[in-house]
């Protein structure tokens, strides 16, 4: 009997042990579980992210698609646009052919007066003349024609901007300057005009104290460079109608170039009753 004792004693420890052991086992078992719970969280939001951002590629496939078709349109509108600017071309080049016959006119003629000094000065005054008017229509088509070339050009440069393809969304604040840089180098700057002036003129126009504002839209500031450009053509190139501005003396005296006229001879906005003036 006692030896029965002391096997059952030795099995029960035996048990205990082993039920201690399973107990530890069971402990790593649920840590383990754990561990792939919070695995299996971490992956699922991974997923997710990954499902996120691939709905986000495709988008951003789809408007890369858009964006290729509208450039594609406006290519064709661009090459439409080059052939106008062809046809001012060889209409500019018609006149410099008139120059020059007026010129090779001049050398034959002169040398063929036999009249008195008061002919021969009325002739070159008549000469002096025609070639002013050829060279100052010369000068204006060319500074109107800058106005038609930045529309396309505007919208080439900024294409993959939304106020690009819609002109009723706003430029804003972070992309103003890269638009009033453009508009300057290659519209202002070239036709005898200043920025600082041209953006008091669209802040008046907009009815703001002054640009950029977040709203401007790039339709607002389009149309403002083009009535802006055009208050200015009123002004360096009066019709008869017209009161103030230069002459063609003055920009025969300017040698036709912008650099050279004078500062007081530069056009500046100044808005009074609703009446533009302009320094003279």
């Amino acid at each position: 009997l006692k030896y029965l004792n002391g096997l059952l004693n030795a099995s029960n420890i035996e048990y205990a042990r082993l039920n201690e052991e399973l107990w530890g086992t069971t402990q790593e078992l649920n840590l383990e579980i754990d561990v792939l719970q919070s695995t299996n969280l971490n992956l699922t939001g991974t997923l997710s992210e990954y499902i996120y951002l691939n709905q986000g590629l495709s988008n951003e496939t789809d408007r890369l698609d858009e964006l290729n078709d509208g450039l594609s349109s406006r290519l064709i509108e661009l090459n439409v646009t080059l052939g106008a600017i062809r046809d001012e071309n060889n209409r500019l080049e018609s006149h410099l052919d008139d120059l020059r016959t007026i010129t090779s006119f001049l050398n034959e003629t002169t040398a063929n007066l036999a009249g008195s000094y008061e002919k021969i000065a009325e002739f070159l005054a008549e000469q002096i003349t025609a070639n002013r008017v050829i060279l100052s229509r010369t000068v204006q088509s060319t500074f109107e024609q800058r106005t038609t070339n930045f529309i396309f050009g505007f919208t080439l440069r900024f294409a993959v901007d939304p106020f690009s393809s819609d002109g009723s969304k706003p430029i804003g604040i972070q992309k103003y300057p890269d638009v009033i840089e453009y508009a300057d180098i290659h519209v202002l700057s070239k036709n005898c005009l200043d920025k600082d002036d041209f953006e008091r003129f669209l802040a008046s126009e907009l009815n703001t104290p002054s640009v950029p504002t977040a709203n401007l839209t790039a339709n607002e500031f389009v149309r403002s460079l083009i009535d802006y450009n055009d208050l200015a053509m009123e002004y360096y190139f009066p019709t008869s109608n017209d009161t103030g501005g230069l002459t063609e003396t003055d920009w025969s005296s300017a040698s036709f170039r912008c650099k050279n006229l004078p500062s007081d001879e530069i056009f500046l906005y100044q808005p009074k009753d609703d009446i533009f003036l302009y320094k003279q």
